[in-house]
């Protein structure tokens, strides 16, 4: 990974926690890990691991591929991805299945 994506992911995880109105401190209780830490991802001086990754976007309950940047040349397949696993997750009917 590079600094531009590291910085990145670092927006859109403060993007989500302060749209569910959460402090770092608190994020970084609910996640176990220190603020210090949370801060640094948030700035882009660290990237979180996958774990760390996918326990923060539980949090604000949104998905883990919502704060990865869509700038990649796969970016479309994991957008197809994520489609696939919202609609497999929805509690309704597909017309034609």
């Amino acid at each position: 990974m590079n600094d531009k994506l590291y910085r990145d992911i670092g927006k859109r995880i403060k993007l989500a926690r302060r749209a569910c109105s959460i402090t770092q401190e608190r994020l970084a209780e609910m996640v176990g890990v220190t603020n210090q830490h949370i801060s640094n991802i948030e700035v882009g001086n660290k990237a979180p691991s996958y774990e760390l990754l996918y326990a923060i976007a539980e949090k604000p309950n949104c998905s883990a591929y919502s704060l990865l940047p869509a700038e990649s040349s796969n970016s479309g397949k994991y957008f197809s991805e994520e489609i696939m696993h919202l609609l497999q997750s929805t509690p309704f009917l597909l017309p034609f299945t």
